[in-house]
C-alpha cells in the first residue's frame, strides 16, 4: 500500500489546483475556491483502495472539509458497499466490467480503515456511461481515458456528487485503451 498510497497523495494534493507543481496560495484559491466535493476511483488493478486512501488523507490536510467519494464501476462497488455496513464487502466477482484497470475482490486491510475516516460515500457507473463518458472527454476535452480511470468522470455527468456540492474535482486518469474500446465509446453518444 505504502507506494500507492504514496501516489494517491500526489493526486490529492495536487488535482483540485488543476496543475502540477502549484500550491493553493500560489493558484490564488481562497476558502470560497476550495472544493467542497472530490471523486476518485479507489484502486489500481490489483490493489484495494491505496489509491483513494492517499488522496483523500492529502486532501483533507489541505482541504479538510472536502467530501470524498469513492466511483467504482457497477458490480465492483466493494468500497461503497463497505462503507455503507463499516464492514469489508466482497464484489460481485463472477461479473465482467469494461473497467478492470480498477476492478477488485475488495477493500484492502490497510486501506479500508483509512477510507472509512475520509471518504462519506460512494458512486455507482454503468459501463455504458463509462463509454458515454470517455466520449463527452474526447469530444470537449480532447482527452483520451481508459474506462478505469474515467469512473469518477462519469459519476458526475450523472449527476452522482455529494448533496449541496458546487465546486467538484473528479479525476481522470490513464489512457491505457485499445481501439477496439476507443471506438466502441466513440460510437456513444457524449453526454452533452
Amino acid at each position: 500500500m505504502p507506494g500507492v498510497a504514496e501516489f494517491g497523495g500526489s493526486i490529492g494534493r495536487h488535482a483540485p489546483l488543476g496543475s502540477l507543481g502549484f500550491d493553493r496560495h500560489q493558484c490564488g484559491l481562497t476558502p470560497h475556491g476550495e472544493p467542497d466535493a472530490c471523486l476518485l476511483q479507489p484502486s489500481l488493478k490489483g490493489g484495494g483502495g491505496g489509491l483513494i486512501a492517499g488522496s483523500s488523507i492529502a486532501l483533507h490536510a489541505h482541504f479538510p472539509e472536502t467530501k470524498i467519494w469513492c466511483a467504482e464501476p457497477e458490480f465492483y462497488d466493494d468500497t461503497k458497499r463497505s462503507l455503507e455496513t463499516g464492514n469489508i464487502e466482497r464484489a460481485q466477482t463472477g461479473k465482467s466490467s469494461i473497467c478492470d484497470a480498477i476492478v477488485t475482490p475488495e477493500p484492502g486491510q490497510l486501506t479500508f480503515p483509512v477510507n472509512r475516516k475520509h471518504l462519506s460515500g460512494g458512486a455507482i457507473v454503468s459501463d455504458q456511461q463509462v463509454l458515454k463518458t470517455i466520449a463527452t472527454l474526447f469530444k470537449h476535452l480532447k482527452i483520451i481515458v481508459e474506462p478505469g480511470g474515467a469512473v469518477a468522470v462519469a459519476a458526475v455527468l450523472t449527476g452522482q456528487v455529494p448533496a449541496g456540492a458546487n465546486n467538484i474535482v473528479a479525476v481522470a486518469s490513464g489512457g491505457n485503451i485499445d481501439r477496439d474500446m476507443f471506438k466502441r465509446a466513440l460510437d456513444e453518444d457524449p453526454f452533452f
